[in-house]
């Protein structure tokens, strides 16, 4: 005779077996384009759910590959939510505007991944000076080889930025950023990661709720933000405009040429300052702070930590 009690523990795990098994089906339907770009000058792509990877490359059309990830689905299943998908393609004036959203209708049972559901997830090829402006709700974006003006939004993933000509303003509410050899200014902010640079010119602000911040190779004016962890920046070329590196939770490290002329400001309210530069202090020494102009002064470099040292030091010969 079978005990009663082993009987529910065996029809909890077939019922939860059934559940991973039903939860783990997928459907991919692809579409697939290549589209010509007369006149087109930007390229515009709002998806939900699923990812964005979009290259520059030497070419004149745009090449489109949009993926309907299906999920929790029967075939025919699929074909009903299909019917239902709003989806666009097309060139607007100097614009090719892509579109793929549909209306997921979340209940109790969603919970355990078992609704029917879709995302969408896109793979570009574009000409490399074309402004493109990115939007997913729910996955990572990353994009390389562009030259034009960039614009990106994700509410759920990573973002991952190489070798960028044009001014990029990115944001991600749930994800890092990491991005290498970008040539313009740069707005890059995240709510919920850290933020790594490599190699970055022109004005640049990098800002983030929830994370560390390092930016190496920096060759422009910089503002940099945390409110969760420590910040470290090196500046190649020394600074030529004032530069504000600020968090509440954790160090500072900033490195500079060994030569070069700027006006310190720099506080932390939990720890201790040190410098290798000689400075001409104004005002009280104190171990928690230091200011005044550093080989004869020039643009102001401001320090403020709430969580942790300040340390200001001598960036070794690159070359």
């Amino acid at each position: 005779m079978t005990h009663p009690k082993r009987s529910l523990v065996l029809i909890a795990a077939a019922t939860l077996l059934s559940l991973s098994a039903f939860g783990s089906s997928k459907i991919v339907r692809p579409i697939e384009q290549s589209i010509k770009l007369d006149g087109v000058v930007k390229v515009e792509v709002h998806i939900q759910g699923g990812f964005i990877n979009l290259s520059g490359d030497p070419r004149s059309d745009a090449h489109v590959l949009i993926e309907k990830v299906f999920r929790n689905t029967s075939e025919k299943e699929a074909d009903s939510i299909e019917s239902k998908i709003e989806q666009t393609i097309e060139v607007r004036d100097d614009v090719l505007y892509i579109e793929f959203k549909y209306d997921n209708d979340w209940d109790f049972w969603s919970l355990f991944k078992s609704k029917p559901s879709v995302n969408f997830n896109a793979t570009l090829s574009v000409p490399k000076s074309i402004d493109v402006n990115l939007h997913t709700s729910g996955g990572h974006i990353e994009i390389d080889g562009v030259e034009g003006e960039i614009a990106a939004r994700t509410s759920g993933g990573h973002m991952q930025l190489t070798n960028i000509g044009g001014s990029v303003n990115a944001h991600t509410s749930g994800g890092s950023i990491t991005a290498s050899n970008l040539r313009s200014e740069a707005d890059l902010s995240t709510s919920g990661g850290r933020i790594k640079v490599d190699s970055i010119a022109g004005n640049s602000k990098l800002k983030t709720s929830g994370g560390s911040i390092s930016a190496t190779g920096v060759n422009g004016p910089l503002e940099a933000k945390t409110s969760g962890g420590s910040i470290t920046a090196t500046f190649p070329r020394g600074i030529d405009d004032d530069t504000i590196l600020k968090t509440s939770g954790g160090g500072i490290t900033a490195k500079l040429p060994q030569g070069e002329r700027f006006y310190l400001n720099a506080r932390t309210s939990g720890g201790g300052m040190r410098t290798d530069f000689p400075i001409t202090m104004t005002g009280e020494l104190k171990r928690s702070q230091a200011e005044g102009a550093v080989n004869g002064g020039g643009p102001l470099l401001e320090l403020r930590t709430s969580g942790g040292n300040i340390n200001v030091g001598y960036l070794k010969d690159q070359t």
